[in-house]
């Protein structure tokens, strides 16, 4: 039933279910010397080229509101022309991210929030003390390697992302308020 790194049927398109079964007998100490084939390459497997104009093509059918919170990954399949897609894939892209899923609307509030923070970081650069300027240069460079990542990869689904991108914003209003007193 298992023999490990030949492949996942559920990315062969095959549904999968649950089954009741029970194993007996003893447990075999015997492990294969080598795979028995090659892991086949899943059939949908999507450049990140391809993700990013599939998330532009949704993004044009579904301008105002987008597709709704985390659906990129359910729905881009007809889009990019599959019949079968892996649904655990994101665009890529944390920008095109918002926009397909939030629409302008969206897209536009998430890059008001943007400036806003560029703008609270630009300020606390400016009042920035000899004390308080390690602080500042580490906030900025924590925001500046969320900003540049969120070009190549969508990240906001894992808990420790979503801590660690508050924490900085956190950081850097608390260091501004800090620096204005």
């Amino acid at each position: 039933m298992l023999l490990e790194n030949l492949f996942w049927f559920s990315l062969e398109g095959c549904p999968s279910t649950h089954t009741r079964v029970e194993v007996r007998g003893a447990v075999s100490k015997e492990v294969p010397t080598r795979p028995l084939a090659a892991m086949p390459a899943s059939s949908f497997v999507l450049s990140r080229w391809q993700l990013w104009s599939t998330a532009l093509e949704m993004i044009a059918a579904n301008p105002i509101l987008g597709v709704g919170p985390d659906n990129f990954r359910l729905l881009y399949g007809p889009y990019a022309g599959l019949e079968i897609w892996d649904k655990s894939y994101h665009s890529n892209n944390l920008y095109l991210e918002f926009f397909v899923c939030t629409g302008l609307l969206g897209g536009s509030l998430f890059f008001w929030l943007l400036w806003r923070l560029l703008w609270i970081l630009r300020r606390q650069w400016k009042l920035a003390s000899h004390q308080t300027l390690p602080h500042a240069l580490g906030v900025s460079a924590s925001i500046s390697a969320i900003l540049v990542h969120g070009f190549f990869d969508y990240f906001l689904e894992f808990i420790p992302m979503y801590l660690m991108i508050w924490s900085s914003l956190g950081l850097a209003v608390a260091a501004l308020r800090l620096e204005e007193e």
